[in-house]
């Protein structure tokens, strides 16, 4: 037993021997592993709602590793944050992580964008075919055009009242709201102008027509075949005319002319009594226009007359009429002598300019949106709008006693009398303004001063003298073309209430209103405008219009002539200018009516061909043009206005020259007929020394 204790002994002192060693391992020893660099840990992406976006692939990743996390929001779809495990962290749109050593999730969370409607129309209604009207989200571009119908051509698109592009096709980027663009578009009828022989076996027309433009010039011409003679046209079935060839002034209507040939295998010369025919040009009112033929006269019959009316100032052309028929919608024309007398009227409208005051009652209480004191032609149509100030209710639009409207709109139709237009306005209550004065001589009076800075740009009221901590109204009330800015002390309030603490004075400072001056051509096609824009109130600006090649300046929308033009802006202003096609003259006449006469004058286009031809009568010959052209019926290029004289032959003999006839450089006489004709210079005269034509080749 005792040989057993001793060993245990002897264990025991052993294990006592170890504990200081053990101890000293035990500080150096860490149960807690570190981790293993070769371990990967999982990063997941998700999106809420499904679908809603498109976000970086997820994957597994070493811990310290950086890993891209992005999202790109679908169409409809826009981003809002990113949480992590469940809990928001980040409203960036993309952000780099760096790996932790766990799993984790991140969820890109996004809402639903709202569509907004693109609203397109046209002016006039009907004008064009649209496209790109429909529902998107904001930032989509839009691509937008239109198709314009039968005479309709394209000014621009307008937004919001303002020109947004001169371009038939062009973008818009949504915005967060519903939105409308307008077409505009100028009308310009065409009519069909149709021209055919009554038989193809008898004769031929030059053209067969077209569509054409109210006041289009169109030459229209018929030849006879052999054994066949030209009698006359007709126009839409009824008698025209009995001249071969003619210049036609397109109207308001289609028309169809046909050519009407007799069979005449035989017609020998006829020669013919000369008929001399009056015609008559009356202007009705008395004054309106200046005329560039007598107003009574006497003509040859068959001779082309171009009678032409120059508007005076304050008259607007209507009309020529013949027997109460309409003639011509221009103000020149061409017109062949018939054997009866013709009694032309030139119709005119008077302009009639009136006056239209503008006034307030009280003074400061109402503005307006057209100017006082202007003037405008009688029947010009007004959207009048009264804009009351803080502190006023209105009462009405009066014109005298009469009450015209109790609304703010009032549309008004210019008369041809001057007129005042009062628009009434009533204090409103005011429960926060206390005008009384406290009896108590204790109480301190405190002096409120309302002052302008520019008493013409606007006035400043409220002033007052009123007790200590009292609050007081004060106001700015801008005149017509400015806008209250700002009080002295920064306040941008037109109206406002102030406590009276102490003296003050209260500066009201104005600013000029911008208006908008749109200047456009009434057809983009044959003329554009330049000087449109945004300008401050009374701003001179400088409009110019500028012709297409082969067009005209006619006028302003305003009546004004003058193609440059200084105007003061004082409102939303729009400016039309009007073109027209350029036009001349070509004026045939015979040197000698009782030999021959003459056809194929009238107005024609730059450039266009006219074709003049001259008719002997009885034996007589047709010699040669007055500029020595020879060519009998002639074409002519229209280069500007001009005049042709026909020179014929009297009896049945050559021209005989007397004298050194080879040198046509010298002076010479010739006989024509029994006629004897001087020659100088290549000028023919007769022997009284009147100029019968030019030189002969």
């Amino acid at each position: 037993m005792k040989k057993y204790r001793f060993i245990i002994y002897l264990c025991f002192v052993a294990l006592l021997g170890t504990l200081p060693v053990r101890a000293q391992q035990e500080d150096d020893f860490d149960p807690i592993l570190p981790p293993d660099p070769a371990t990967a840990y999982k990063v997941s992406v998700g999106v809420d709602p499904a679908e809603s976006a498109t976000v970086s692939e997820g994957g597994t990743f070493a811990i310290g590793a950086s890993v891209l996390i992005g999202c790109t929001p679908a169409e409809s779809y826009q981003f809002e944050y990113w949480t992590q495990d469940g809990v928001r962290c980040s409203e960036d749109t993309q952000f780099t992580y760096t790996v932790t050593p766990k799993n984790t999730t991140f969820v890109a969370h996004l809402t639903q964008i709202a569509t907004h409607r693109l609203h397109l129309l046209t002016n006039p209604t009907g004008a064009a075919t649209l496209v790109g009207a429909g529902d998107y989200y904001p930032n989509n571009v839009v691509n937008i055009g239109c198709t314009p119908n039968t005479d309709y051509h394209f000014l621009y698109w307008s937004l919001d009242g303002q020109i947004y592009s001169h371009e038939k096709e062009c973008t818009y980027t949504m915005g967060a709201e519903d939105v409308t663009l307008t077409a505009f578009f100028t009308h310009t009828p065409h009519y069909t102008i149709s021209i055919s022989p009554d038989d193809t076996q008898a004769g031929e027309v030059s053209t067969s027509g077209g569509r054409y433009t109210n006041g289009e010039m169109v030459e229209i011409s018929a030849t006879a075949y052999a054994d066949y003679v030209f009698s006359h046209w007709t126009l839409n079935g009824d008698y025209y005319t009995d001249q071969a060839t003619f210049t036609y002034t397109v109207g308001d209507y289609d028309a169809a002319f046909v050519a009407v040939f007799d069979f005449d295998p035989h017609h020998p010369d006829d020669p013919a009594t000369e008929l001399t025919s009056i015609v008559r040009l009356v202007c009705e009112p008395d004054g309106a226009a200046e005329l560039n033929l007598p107003t009574e006269d006497r003509y040859p019959e068959g001779d082309t007359l171009i009678i032409r009316a120059t508007m005076n100032a304050d008259y607007v052309f209507e009309g020529w009429y013949k027997d109460d028929e309409p003639v011509a919608p221009t103000t020149a024309f061409s017109y062949i002598v018939e054997k009866k007398d013709a009694t032309f009227t030139l119709r005119a409208r008077r302009i009639i300019h009136s006056r239209l005051e503008l006034v307030s009652t009280p003074e400061e209480a109402v503005t307006f949106n057209f100017s006082s004191g202007r003037t405008y032609p009688a029947g010009t149509i007004l959207p009048l709008r009264a804009a009351v100030a803080v502190g006023y209710v209105f009462d009405g639009w009066y014109e005298g006693d009469s009450l015209l409207s109790t609304t703010t709109e009032l549309t008004y139709t210019i008369g041809t009398k001057d007129v005042i237009l009062t628009a009434k306005a009533l204090s409103a209550p005011d429960d926060d303004f206390d005008p009384l004065h406290p009896d108590d001589p204790a109480m301190k009076a405190v002096h409120i001063h309302a002052v302008s800075a520019n008493k013409t740009m606007g006035k400043a009221y409220g002033s007052a003298i009123c007790v200590e901590g009292k609050r007081v109204k004060i106001g700015a009330k801008a005149t017509y073309g400015y806008s209250f800015a700002r009080w002295s002390d920064g306040d941008e309030d037109a109206v406002r209430t102030v406590v009276a603490v102490q003296d003050t004075t209260y500066t009201a400072f104005f600013a000029p209103k911008v208006f908008n001056l749109t200047a456009m051509p009434a057809d983009t096609m044959i003329g554009r405008v330049t000087g449109g824009g945004n300008y401050p109130y009374r701003t001179d600006v400088m409009l110019r219009a500028i012709p297409e090649d082969g067009y005209r300046f006619v006028r302003w929308s305003d009546y004004n002539t003058d193609i440059e033009r200084k105007v003061r802006l004082t409102s939303d202003t729009l400016f039309t200018a009007y073109f027209e096609a350029i036009r001349y003259t070509i004026t045939v006449q015979s040197a000698t009516p009782d030999m021959g006469q003459v056809s194929g004058g009238g107005i024609y286009a730059p450039n266009a061909i006219a074709v003049i031809s001259a008719t002997p009568k009885g034996s007589n010959r047709f010699l040669q043009w007055d500029d020595g052209n020879t060519d009998n019926p002639r074409k002519v290029q229209v280069k500007g206005n001009k005049t042709y004289i026909a020179l014929f032959v009297g009896g049945h003999g050559t021209p005989t020259y007397i004298g050194e006839g080879a040198d046509t450089s010298a002076t010479y006489k010739i006989l024509i007929g029994n006629q004897i004709y001087i020659v100088r210079n290549g000028v023919i005269y007769d022997t009284t020394g009147r100029r019968i034509g030019g030189t002969k080749n």
